[in-house]
């Protein structure tokens, strides 16, 4: 299944991606790979809470090869949802225009197939239309971000069926620091 985070700046999204990233390590202890280093000190405090495993790669390493081999060492073939990838800035990494190396074709037999290799995909972009199409017809929900208070840094986020904009559910965000020290700019050792 993949999960688009839409939304225009400072509406909660990289807020909401922090958080369901940590919900994934902590709560489900899954797997995540990612393209947005977090502080796994924090996660795991300091090595006395067990988590899933957390792969940080750039862009340039977040690949198709690397998602599959990665898929054939850990994964169970067809359980859906083993691994959660997380992928902030797709409309960079997605468009042809940003990222010249960017194959569409393998990426689109890859997402067309992904049941087989076992992961939920959450991509986090200002505006769909940015992805390729070929890309974009594989989301599942897009959850979009607006502001309630920015004051009070209170955000809500709406989750639709993507092709179809029915709402499936709402949640409110509050900002919190918890969260925010989580998202580190440097990758962290453990990742």
């Amino acid at each position: 299944m993949i999960t688009l985070y839409s939304g225009l700046l400072r509406n909660g999204k990289d807020l909401n991606l922090i958080r369901d990233m940590y919900k994934v390590l902590v709560k489900e202890k899954k797997n995540v790979i990612s393209n947005v280093p977090i502080n796994m000190d924090l996660v795991t405090k300091n090595g006395r809470r067990s988590t899933g495993e957390f792969t940080y790669l750039p862009n340039d390493k977040l690949t198709v090869p690397f998602l599959i081999e990665y898929s054939e060492k850990n994964h169970r073939p067809y359980r859906e949802g083993e691994t959660v990838v997380f992928i902030y800035g797709a409309e960079y990494m997605f468009n042809t225009y940003y990222n010249k190396s960017l194959n569409v074709v393998e990426w689109y037999d890859f997402l067309g197939a992904i049941k087989k290799y076992a992961y939920y995909i959450n991509i986090e972009a200002e505006i769909s239309t940015l992805i390729e199409r070929e890309i974009r017809i594989f989301i599942c929900n897009e959850v979009n971000h607006n502001t309630i208070s920015r004051t009070l840094q209170i955000y809500r986020a709406i989750t639709k069926w993507y092709g179809l904009g029915h709402i499936v559910g709402v949640k409110v965000l509050k900002n919190s620091n918890k969260y925010m020290r989580m998202y580190s700019k440097q990758p962290s050792p453990a990742g």
